[in-house]
């Protein structure tokens, strides 16, 4: 069942990212394993690089991704060279979480257990590596908030 899942998974996401409408992208990807909220934008050249198990991005309701955006849920050295090879190498994995009414730019990365949180701006060409606050415009390598759209003047810290 692994490798049938997994094929499937695959040629889904394969689909997804060469369709034309919004529509059709978001039905492959939900085939895929990602969680998909209602009135969610998913542009072209999503990538998801993944461990296999469902749910690990979850897309909350009213997100908008631009194109070319890239989340990973499982990073490991796997292919090092052997001189470089220890046990204690470090595997990371985690869920994507992208909040309710959040945009995402165009050319992001988004790392493994990384929660964007509610009505946030992530600019483009950013590399997102930790927990963004809910109503922060964020952005650069790595990403950090610039400002939180809830405050009254709204000025750059």
């Amino acid at each position: 069942m692994g490798k049938i899942y997994h094929l499937i998974k695959e040629v889904a996401r394969l689909i997804a990212n060469h369709s034309i409408g919004n529509g059709i992208r978001k039905i492959f990807f939900k085939i895929s394993g990602v969680k998909i909220g209602k009135k969610v934008f998913v542009n072209q050249g999503l990538v998801i690089v993944d461990n296999g198990k469902k749910h690990m991005v979850i897309l909350e309701d009213y997100v908008t991704l631009a194109p070319r955006i890239t989340i990973i849920t499982r990073s490991s050295p796997y292919n090092i060279h052997p001189s470089l090879r220890k046990e204690d190498l470090p595997i990371k994995e985690g869920k994507v979480i992208i909040g309710e009414g959040s945009w995402i730019g165009t050319n992001v990365t988004i790392l493994p257990n990384v929660k964007i949180g509610k009505c946030c701006i992530i600019g483009a060409n950013s590399l997102v590596t930790k927990d963004i606050p809910d109503y922060s415009i964020a952005f650069g390598i790595p990403a950090k908030p610039i400002r939180n759209l809830k405050d009254g003047n709204n000025k750059p810290k």
